[in-house]
Order: C-alpha cells, then sequence, then structure tokens
C-alpha cells in the first residue's frame, strides 16, 4: 500500500473532506473552491486510500440504531446530550446529526473525483490494470455508500410495487454546482446494481487490504442488494461468486480466544471489505446494552455467545463481537464470508433447495461450536428452514446493521409481523409492523436548510 506522504495528496483530501464549518452546497456543504487537481494515479490511490477518515468509516449506523438489538437504559438515554440521539432512539420524526448523511456523501464525492479526473491522466501500458481497479473501486464505494443510505433515508424496496417513492441523491459528479434531487427508489438501485457490476470487470479478485474494495466484495454487496430487494435467486448467485474467492471461515474454537475482550482482530479473514458505521452517541460502548432476548437467542454450546458479549457486574449484557477490533461505536459493518453462506442458504431455502441450504449453514455452524458440541442441522420442511435462517441471521450479523433491513422485507413478504419497544422517560414507545416499513429518518436539518431537497 502506498503510504499517503505527499503534499498534494493531503492537500486533496483536506479540501474534499467536508465540515459542517465549512461545507453547504454538496448537499448542504460548501467546501472551498481552490481544489488540487490530481494529477496521477498515485494521487487518486490517495483520495481512496484515506480510509480512517472518509472512506471505510463513513457508512451511516442509523439502521443499527433502529434496530431492537440494544437498549439504552434511563441513566443512559438522559445523559445523550444531543436531543436528536434521544428522540431518534424512539423512533420519533426528528432530524439525525448531519453526519450520518454528509459522512457517506464525502465518501462519494472522493469516488467521484476519481472517477472524473481518472480519463485525463496519462497511463503506460503497464498501469492499464491499476487505472482499471482505481475506477472500480470508486464504483463500488459510491454504491456501497448509496445502498446504506437508503435503508434508512428511503422506504424498503417492494418486489411487489413500483418503487416510485423518494429515495436518495444519486451524485454523479464532484461538481459543487450540480444541481440535485432525489430519484425514486427504483432509480437508486438500478443506480446501485449498474455500478457494482461494472466494477466486478474492474477489480481484482482479493485486494491488498481489506480497506480496498475487490472483486469478492463487488460481489458480496451485489448479494446484500439483490437480497434487501428480494431478488433471492441473483442473491444467491452473487454470495456464491464471493464464496468462490473467499470461502474461509474463522473456527472459533480454535482460532480466538473468547473470554478476551476484543476477541477479533482487524481484517480477519472473514472479512471480503472493511467498513466502520457511524454508530454515534447510542451505539457507544458505555450506553448500550444487548436485549436480554438477543442474548437468549443462542445456545450456551454456541461459541458465539462468548466471543460476542460480556456480563458486567449488574448483570447487564455487552456487546465485544466487533469484527475490526475497535471498542467503539464504530461498528464493524462490511460483509463477511459468513454472512454470504448465510444468504446462499437463505435463497436455497426460499427455493426449496434443502440439502444445499442445510450444506451452508453446517459449514458455518461447524465453526461456530466446539466439535464435541456441534451437530449437523436437518431441513425437512421450508418454513421451519426459513424461521432457522433468519434467527441464524440474527445470531452471526448481530450490530452488523443487517437487522434493520431484514425486518423491513420479511414485513414486506408478509412472513412475519414484528413490533419492537422502548422505554425512556417512564413511557412505552412501540413501533408495529406498519409503522417499521414505513419509518424513515428525516434529512438532516442542515442539508434541508441550503438545498432544494424535499424532506421525509
Amino acid at each position: 500500500m502506498k503510504r499517503l506522504n505527499t503534499y498534494k495528496t493531503f492537500a486533496m483530501i483536506g479540501m474534499l473532506t467536508c465540515s459542517i464549518s465549512g461545507c453547504s452546497k454538496y448537499l448542504g456543504l460548501k467546501p472551498d473552491n481552490s481544489f488540487s487537481v490530481p494529477g496521477s494515479l498515485q494521487d487518486l490511490q490517495g483520495l481512496l486510500d484515506n480510509s480512517e477518515v472518509v472512506m471505510n468509516f463513513a457508512a451511516t449506523g442509523l439502521a443499527e440504531i433502529a434496530s431492537d438489538s440494544y437498549y439504552l437504559n434511563e441513566t443512559s438515554w438522559t445523559a445523550m446530550t444531543d436531543e436528536r440521539d434521544r428522540f431518534l432512539y424512539l423512533w420519533q420524526p426528528y432530524s439525525p446529526i448531519a453526519s450520518q448523511w454528509t459522512g457517506p456523501y464525502q465518501a462519494i464525492l472522493h469516488a467521484n473525483t476519481v472517477l472524473k479526473y481518472l480519463p485525463s491522466i496519462k497511463i503506460s501500458p503497464g498501469e492499464i490494470t491499476v487505472a482499471n481497479s482505481l475506477r472500480g473501486a470508486a464504483l463500488f464505494h459510491r454504491a456501497y455508500q448509496l445502498l446504506h443510505l437508503l435503508q434508512v433515508f428511503s422506504l424498503p424496496y417492494d418486489p411487489a410495487g413500483s418503487n416510485d417513492n423518494l429515495g436518495v441523491v444519486l451524485r454523479k459528479e464532484p461538481s459543487l454546482d450540480e444541481k440535485i434531487s432525489r430519484s425514486t427508489v427504483r432509480q437508486c438501485y438500478d443506480f446501485i446494481i449498474g455500478d457494482l457490476k461494472e466494477s466486478v470487470n474492474l477489480l481484482p479478485e482479493k485486494a491488498d487490504i481489506p480497506t480496498r474494495p475487490s472483486k469478492a466484495a463487488a460481489y458480496a454487496a451485489l448479494a446484500r442488494a439483490y437480497l434487501v430487494m428480494s431478488a433471492f435467486e441473483n442473491a444467491g448467485r452473487y454470495a456464491d461468486s464471493a464464496l468462490m474467492i473467499q470461502p474461509d471461515l474463522i473456527d472459533y474454537g480454535t482460532e480466538i480466544n473468547t473470554a478476551s475482550n476484543v476477541p477479533f482482530s482487524k481484517w480477519n479473514k472473514e472479512v471480503i471489505f472493511d467498513m466502520a458505521m457511524n454508530g454515534g452517541a447510542p451505539l457507544a460502548p458505555a450506553r448500550r446494552r444487548v436485549n436480554i432476548a438477543e442474548y437468549g437467542n443462542y445456545e450456551e454450546s454456541d461459541l458465539r455467545k462468548k466471543a460476542f458479549f460480556s456480563l458486567n457486574n449488574q448483570g447487564e449484557v455487552l456487546f465485544k463481537g466487533n469484527y475490526n477490533g475497535l471498542n467503539s461505536s464504530q461498528l464493524f459493518c462490511g460483509p463477511t464470508t459468513a454472512e454470504m453462506y448465510l444468504i446462499r442458504s437463505e435463497t436455497n431455502i426460499r427455493k426449496n433447495r434443502l440439502s444445499e441450504a442445510a450444506k451452508d449453514i453446517n459449514t458455518l455452524r461447524a465453526k461456530r461450536f466446539a466439535s464435541s458440541d456441534f451437530s449437523e442441522v436437518e431441513f425437512t420442511e421450508q418454513k421451519w428452514a426459513m424461521d432457522f435462517i433468519k434467527k441464524e441471521r440474527r445470531r452471526e450479523l448481530i450490530f452488523r446493521g443487517q437487522r434493520w433491513p431484514d425486518v423491513r422485507r420479511y414485513i414486506l413478504l408478509g412472513e412475519q409481523e414484528e413490533t419492537m419497544t422502548r422505554i425512556a422517560g417512564g413511557k412505552i414507545y412501540t413501533m408495529t409492523a406498519p409503522d417499521i416499513v414505513g419509518y424513515t429518518y428525516k434529512l438532516p436539518d442542515e442539508v434541508i436548510d441550503n438545498g432544494s431537497l424535499i424532506q421525509n
């Protein structure tokens, strides 16, 4: 990996990394118009390698904030100083902190800058592969951030509907003068799928480091996108493609210390692409507590119960299973090989290919139990298998930002009724199934005040 050690690269990053105080034109942001034009492939790579500031720590965490995997006790809830955090935890119609929107669009700005300036750079025959990889990486980053934004700022994709309701903004240029508006949900998914499919043909099978996109990562992102669209055959096909490149699983019985406060190392072998969400105040480790129902969803012999959780002196359940090795609200939300096994298994269940589905589940679970405690699961009835895979997704993907989109698609498919409950300020707040499907976050006030976007 080339280090970001040139003044020019740092200058470009500084100008592209927008802040609320200094930028208001790029979706509520207005950066300094004095822009250092990238002049080499190394410059462009530097923009995409700004991983710990912009590119790989930018995903919105609002899906996890909305989920029922955790709760805040009264002390933690009242201690949040920003009222937006307190009321968003209760699913109230408040605008979130601006960084939940602007952070992803900062990453998109970097990606669009690469896409704009790459064609103008003279490259030698020996640099064609690098140039192609840069274009593929920029397309991937743009699509990945848009996919996360759609899960919280738009209604869910309805496989039986027109999907002409408001989506998010499809920024295609780094220009500050680009006219912006919200595209429809269908247009957004078409755009995301298009970017990812093109990136597949440009990226290397595996990246040097997991913060850089790869062909496996693009396949995994396509699998996720098609899953939330309930396009299951495509979801399974792309999960299979990702697993053909990267099939490895961690053996929780022999390869990690489940008693450790940080059981998982950064960039472990299950990580297909490294991405962290902005969990904000509600998901700070000192505040969040795991719902006891989630904790009870694991068998005692399931090693995930020890690897993911610990108990404090009050008997409250704490989450420690962050796949990026951090004890913070920056929770890992990238795709993993385990997730791909789950997507492929769900596809096979829905297509009534039960023996194939069970094979994937057993491949995964064999690495989550000690060999003496593991017994294979048999799928003989489709509905039972479907119920099992839903629970297995909850067990494996807790605090990954997947619970909220999962619940919404299950409800839309008419498969289950869900009710979520919070308690704060002496009151009970409840979300019924229609509430969950119809709930979207408002766009941040800073974006609405400075632009021409329609509010949710």
